[in-house]
């Protein structure tokens, strides 16, 4: 039980959040676990209370074994356990919680947090995963049974964004594109300006005979 959940967690662990997720588990048992599985080579200790599988075929297999739905349960709890640990570098956390929240089937809060993850690595220059996480929050936004298109059109922008700045001009203009038309349609004035306004920008950089045209969208904006 110690090492599936540590399996959920990675290849690499820290006793202090094994213990957090287990909430099931006493702090003496997760150390005779933790030093039964020392003592077989299944894991070791990297450094103090920081612990790796020896080998990630291991971790592998064991995540494999688990059961969707206690799958998802151990997701959500380690994602809680992310949450409740309230470190001073939580920005450093928004991939892992976005990822444990996904798997969870927390739709709401993995959005949020790939969403953050994404305006993250935008920040630190990272623009290719910035589109990666973008795409994925957009990805999940249609698995919620209730449809928001404003928080869908935003996010359309901000991956039309970071596609622009990727270098990704066809993917740009099109995302681009589709954030305009539904601002519009929506009546977000403001998010239909800036879209337009970054549409004709790809249109500009890449040189392209964009369709629609830039000035189309910008006389609509």
């Amino acid at each position: 039980r110690v090492l599936a959940l540590a399996a959920v967690i990675g290849r690499g662990f820290s006793h202090d959040l094994l213990l957090r997720a287990a909430a099931t588990q006493g702090a003496q048992e997760l150390i005779d676990a933790l030093e039964e599985a020392l003592g077989a080579h299944i894991i070791e200790e990297t450094t103090d209370a920081h612990y790796q599988f020896a080998h990630n075929l291991i971790r592998m297999t064991l995540y494999d074994e688990l059961r969707p739905a206690r799958r998802r349960q151990l997701h959500r709890s380690v994602g809680a356990a992310l949450e409740a640990s309230r470190r001073a570098d939580m920005d450093t956390l928004l991939p892992e919680l976005a990822r444990h929240f996904l798997a969870a089937g927390d739709i709401d809060r993995a959005i949020d947090y790939t969403t953050r993850a994404g305006q993250r690595a935008e920040a630190l220059l990272a623009f290719e995963d910035a589109v990666d996480f973008f795409q994925t929050a957009l990805d999940a936004m249609e698995q919620r049974a209730d449809s928001d298109e404003v928080s869908r059109c935003r996010l359309l922008f901000l991956l039309g964004e970071a596609l622009r700045k990727a270098n990704m001009f066809l993917r740009a203009l099109g995302t681009l594109g589709d954030a305009v038309e539904l601002a519009d349609a929506l009546g977000e004035a403001e998010l239909c300006a800036r879209a337009a306004l970054a549409y004709e920008q790809v249109a500009w950089r890449s040189a392209m005979l964009a369709a629609p045209k830039p000035r189309y969208l910008l006389e609509r904006a």
